[in-house]
């Protein structure tokens, strides 16, 4: 009988993860987009799609000619790749081996004369588009963008200091093949008559006298991250992917405008304000971003910590023995590695990781039935709930030894408690069981292999990973 209350509680928990998996709206990771370097991140952003045109800007010490690409990018359906001024990188050059056509954006002291005539010995066709500064820079490309598709939407920015502005529009600028048009903040030599004109970032950056007479709409917020979050308000309703990217890594966010059409780029930073993640199903980094950086906007998604930020609070260390109850991880208990005791020698203790409070079978993450012992690791947000059984972060726990030269039933860290290699392990009844595991979550992943016997088996056994015993032991040293 305590078997089968073991393959109940195991079959519990399998059943639960995968129910839990199917109807929360949370996400447990986030895809990567990466490379040693932004050579090659933009180049692999540019292998998602064909193309037979690229953009070739240079972002070494401005990113102020890029700024006005991701329309033409959009225009074009080219992705924008990266060079240096005299030279292009191998990992550039590689993308460019089937284009045909390749446009730069800035004047020579942006992108050198042998790296355009470099490219003409490999027979593309090179266009320069350049002005005497980034503003007509921007206007030129415009003009461009309108002489592949009508244009009846513009982007104002400022030059100087709206560089994150330009960039939380990009994407949109992509996708809807609209120019970005650098500015003063102040003015525009030119008439939006006829078009519909949005001012890219709050009074500081984009004055009230520029916005009243282009009848422009603004678009922006006191922060990047405020104007990054009206933008995608406004421009992607009810979004569900999405890409981040680090708010102070502007050429990742600028390369990564092509992919626009899935989703909005959304700057973060720590403790930026991440709340438009909260309904997100998928979301995709654009270069290395910290990786606390990346776990608040998971805690977003998943509603962890602070709404806003994704930020949870520091709690102290649970050093105290925790007895039978529920505690909610991060607020009661801290988070971190567990080990529970059984209260009694046979199968009555019970342990439960909810991801919430409402007692619904489908927010079980991990249960188990058990005697003996039981490692489990805790996230902030969840909730465990233990019965006829003890509870102290494992940090804090003497490591388990053997009884009369018997591992009994338990669960054991191999390397600390029971040594790496070949065991021999003895049931006491004919339903006995044993479990490998790679971790101490508690799910059906963890598992490296199981199986219920009678009699003498042997096992081995790496260090790191964790031994389950259910009426059989390990006998010690042999």
């Amino acid at each position: 009988m305590k078997f089968y209350k073991r393959i109940l509680a195991l079959t519990l928990s399998i059943s639960f993860v995968f129910a839990n998996i199917q109807s929360v709206n949370a996400i447990s990771s986030v895809e990567k987009i990466q490379g040693k370097n932004k050579y090659e991140i933009a180049g692999k952003i540019a292998d998602k799609n064909a193309y037979k045109t690229a953009i070739l800007i240079n972002t070494s010490n401005s990113i102020a000619d890029g700024l006005s690409a991701s329309g033409l990018a959009g225009a074009l359906n080219a992705p924008i790749l990266l060079t240096e001024k005299n030279t292009i990188p191998t990992e550039t050059y590689a993308r460019l081996k089937n284009v045909s056509k390749v446009y730069i954006i800035g004047g020579t002291y942006s992108i050198s004369t042998s790296v355009e005539n470099s490219l003409k010995s490999k027979k593309m066709k090179v266009v320069r588009i350049k002005g005497n500064d980034r503003i007509k820079t921007s206007y030129n490309v415009a003009k461009e963008i309108n002489s592949i598709k009508k244009v009846n939407t513009v982007m104002l920015t400022n030059a100087y200091k709206g560089e994150a502005d330009a960039i939380s529009i990009a994407s949109v600028a992509a996708r809807d093949k609209a120019p970005i048009i650098l500015t003063n903040g102040q003015s525009i030599p030119f008439s939006t008559s006829g078009l519909k004109s949005y001012a890219i970032g709050g009074t500081a950056s984009m004055s009230t006298t520029l916005v009243n007479n282009t009848k422009s709409t603004r678009l922006g917020g006191s922060t990047r991250f405020e104007t990054n979050k009206a933008i995608i308000n406004k421009f992607y309703k009810d979004a569900r992917e999405f890409y981040i990217a680090g708010a102070y890594e502007l050429t990742n966010a600028l390369v990564g405008s092509s992919l626009s059409k899935h989703g909005p780029m959304v700057l973060v930073n720590d403790g930026s304000n991440k709340s438009i993640l909260k309904n997100a199903k998928k979301i995709t980094s654009i270069g290395y971003i910290d990786s606390n950086i990346v776990q608040q906007c998971l805690n977003i998604t998943n509603g962890i910590g602070d709404i806003n930020t994704g930020v949870v609070k520091n709690v102290k260390p649970t050093t105290k023995t925790i007895k039978d109850g529920m505690y909610k991880v991060g607020k009661d208990i801290s988070a971190g590695e567990y080990l529970i005791t059984s209260n009694s020698g046979s199968y009555a203790s019970y342990y439960e990781v909810t991801s919430d409070s409402t007692g619904n079978a489908d927010s079980i993450l991990s249960n188990d039935i058990f005697s003996g012992t039981r490692y489990i690791t805790l996230k902030n947000g969840q909730y465990i709930k233990i019965e006829d059984s003890t509870m102290i972060l494992a940090k804090y726990a003497k490591a388990q030894k053997a009884k009369n030269g018997k591992f009994g039933n338990g669960m054991y860290k191999i390397g600390l408690e029971i040594p790496a290699g070949e065991h021999i392990i003895m049931s006491n009844s004919s339903d006995a069981y044993y479990e490998v595991r790679n971790d101490s979550l508690g799910n059906a992943d963890g598992i490296v292999t199981n199986d219920t016997f009678s009699g003498r088996r042997y096992i081995t056994v790496e260090e790191g990973q964790y031994l389950i015993l259910n009426d059989c032991y390990l006998i010690e040293n042999e």
